[in-house]
């Protein structure tokens, strides 16, 4: 018997700029794929210090920076 085989999903980098304060909306879903067509899910990791991730649904968010600065934040 053969399986088949399950590619995993392939996330991009996403850059967003924004001024300190002001909401920017991530959407993470649409710089992902999977080659299978399966849905993808996302977990994410914690933001760089100075700044907050709240999740707004599967795929979708909205960064806000305390302070001026780049910020990293791993998703998967």
């Amino acid at each position: 018997m053969v399986l088949p085989l399950n590619n995993p999903p392939s996330n991009q980098p996403i850059n967003v700029t924004t001024c300190v304060r002001t909401p920017v909306g991530v959407n993470t879903y649409a710089s992902s794929t999977d080659p299978d067509g399966n849905l993808v899910t996302f977990n994410y990791g914690p933001v760089t210090a100075g700044g907050t991730w709240t999740v707004t649904g599967n795929g979708a968010g909205v960064f806000v920076s305390s302070t001026p600065g780049t910020y990293t934040m791993q998703y998967n």
